[in-house]
Parts: C-alpha cells; structure tokens; sequence
C-alpha cells in the first residue's frame, strides 16, 4: 500500500482501521508508512520506510495495491497489470483513480469511510475476489505495452528530433490514451506517459523472502507516499486491524514508529538509494 509522496501524516483512527482490515487477509501486506505502528498491527504485515515499488508491483505474487492514486504509481500499476484499492488525497489523485475506476480497474475509498461499516476490509476483498479488476488491468496492460516504441524511446527520439532541427516546437506530456478520456489535441503534442515504467528487478533479499512467505495467498503492498510520513495513531490502528484478519502478507511503508501496544516481529527499511525507486537512475543518465 503507497499513498505517494507527499503525505506525511493519517489520523490514528484511520491507520487503525487500515491495519485491523489488513489483518483479517489472508494475503501479506507491504505498507510504505512513515508514522507510529498501529496498535492493531498483525504479523502479516510489513512497516517499510521505502520500497521498490515498481519491482514489487512487477512480482507475480503481488495481488492488490493500495495506493493514493498519483500518475507514477497508477502507471506502474496499468504496466503491471495490479488491481488498485485508492485512497485520494489531493491534486490529480482522485482525477486518476476516476479513469482506473472508470476501466474496470480500481475500488475507490475516503478516509472518512475508511472506519467505517468494514468498508476497508470489504473494498480489499471485492478487489481481491472479482477477477474482473485483475482482468481490466491485465488488458489496460497489454494495451498499454502495445506501442511501436516505449514511452521512453519516443521521449528520446523527439527531444533530439529538436535538437536536430533546433525551431521545432513540442510539448512532451506523460500521458498515455489507455489511461485518457476522448480529448482533442494538436499535432506538436507527443504522449510518453509510463516513460519510467519497466520490467521488474530482483527484490532485496528480505524482501523477497517476505513475499515468498506469502504461499498462495499472496501479498497486499500499501504506501501513503514520500510527504505523507505519520498517521494518526487511531487511523493508524484502524488500517492495521483490517490487515490483521488478511490471510495475505502485507508490506506498509512505514518510517518510524513508537506504538506500545503491539507485539508482533516487523522489519522497517532504512532509506535507500531513492534513484533505484521505477528506474529513475537510467532515465537521469540521459
């Protein structure tokens, strides 16, 4: 789960909510969270402070994403092919996980309903269970890879298609027409939208022992993002009881934490290499 990077912080009750519906899964939970562990936090879920996204969401025993819907984590997911459980925020978020509902792809939440009803144990398992949104992504997937040239390859033959004839004029937008509603465009417009999406590397060694643990159930990743770093420690609770009944794995992301009432094994990763994170370090080289 991954809210991206500019939330820092959830009201506890919320986080709460989110744990408590992650551990009645079956699957393993991965949760990309800066905050203080929830007190309902189960063993099935893993607090990291950073995660490769990008390869995690490229393993084969990656089942859900839960995410706050920003366009580098919706175009890892289309690329893909994983189901989405969003959670907007702010900015474009909503807007984007609109177009993945849209397709089929996507369970849209609040926070303010997050603890409410079970409704975020009961948006995990309809995602989880109606293959129909694995299905819409598999398809927004091939349709997405399905181009002459990559995303990126494109970006790079008509950045130097301006330097070769210096007046061209072109506006290069990461935005992709799998992902688009119908819109009128001009001609000096080029699309690269998913640019930094690519196949997935090798996980870290922990972590891929973490997901392997996961059997057949699978593993659920969860990330608020980079500038979300704490929840509320009732939000924080929340979350963390709806992971607790999961019989999936989960990995949350999860910086620091000072809950004293849980008493389960958790591994938070320290800050590493943020350029590894989608590739970006290939992409800068250019």
């Amino acid at each position: 789960m991954s809210l991206g990077t500019f939330v820092s912080e959830l009201p506890a009750y919320v986080t709460n909510k989110m744990a408590a519906a992650f551990a009645k899964l079956p699957q393993k939970v991965i949760w990309s969270y800066k905050g203080d562990r929830p007190a309902t936090l189960a063993n099935n879920t893993l607090l990291v402070d950073w995660m490769p996204q990008n390869d995690l969401l490229g393993h084969p025993k990656i089942k859900l994403f839960v995410a706050h819907g920003g366009t580098n984590g919706v175009q890892e997911a289309i690329y893909h092919g994983v189901p989405v459980v969003g959670l907007p925020l702010f900015f474009d978020q909503k807007d984007n996980l609109l177009r993945l509902k849209e397709r089929g792809g996507a369970k849209i939440l609040t926070l303010a309903t997050v603890d409410k009803d079970n409704n975020f144990r009961a948006a995990i398992q309809e995602v989880l269970t109606e293959p129909s949104y694995r299905l819409n992504m598999q398809r927004l997937s091939r349709l997405h890879r399905d181009q002459p040239m990559k995303p990126l390859d494109t970006a790079i033959f008509w950045i130097e298609f301006v330097m070769r004839h210096k007046a061209a004029d072109l506006w290069l937008m990461r935005v992709d027409f799998v992902f688009e509603f119908p819109r009128p465009t001009m001609p000096n417009v080029v699309y690269m939208g998913g640019f930094q999406c690519k196949p997935a590397k090798p996980l870290p060694q922990h972590l891929e022992d973490f997901v392997q643990s996961s059997g057949e159930h699978g593993v659920i990743i969860m990330s608020l993002g980079t500038f979300i770093s704490t929840l509320p420690q009732d939000l924080a609770d929340e979350i963390a009881t709806a992971f607790a009944k999961l019989p999936q794995k989960v990995i949350w992301r999860l910086q620091w934490f000072s809950y004293h009432t849980v008493d389960v094994m958790l591994l938070s990763l320290e800050l590493v290499l943020m350029m590894h994170f989608c590739g970006l370090n290939e992409v800068f080289k250019l």
